[in-house]
């Protein structure tokens, strides 16, 4: 959602804007939850959850120029096909209201930063 109108905001500036479903990645992100050493070695060995997926894609948007021209685009891992957003955040005005709402606070947080 935050992508798609990021994308229409920059439109016309030159600048693709897209992002990833990166799949399950074994990051070790959460290794303080109970039993989170044992999944992340049966994982390891099924093969799933190799993070080298996550940032390939992330590689591959950033500088294939087949991509240059994808601005808003939601894409899968492993595949690079292109994916939908979940109904519900497809509309332009459900994309722009979360949008706004986040930026209020996040503004608000950088406020006493700015120079």
């Amino acid at each position: 959602m935050f992508t798609q109108e990021l994308g229409r905001r920059l439109q016309g500036a030159g600048v693709a804007v897209t992002c990833c479903c990166p799949g399950f990645n074994a990051t070790g992100l959460g290794r303080e939850l109970p039993l989170a050493g044992a999944l992340g070695r049966a994982l390891t060995a099924l093969g799933i959850g190799n993070p080298q997926h996550g940032a390939d894609i992330i590689v591959k948007l950033a500088t294939d120029p087949e991509f240059a021209d994808s601005t808003g685009g939601y894409f899968a891992a492993r595949t690079a096909k292109p994916l939908q957003c979940p109904e519900v955040g497809r509309g332009e005005a459900v994309q722009r209201a979360l949008w706004e709402a986040t930026a209020e606070p996040v503004h608000d947080i950088r406020r006493p930063y700015d120079a």
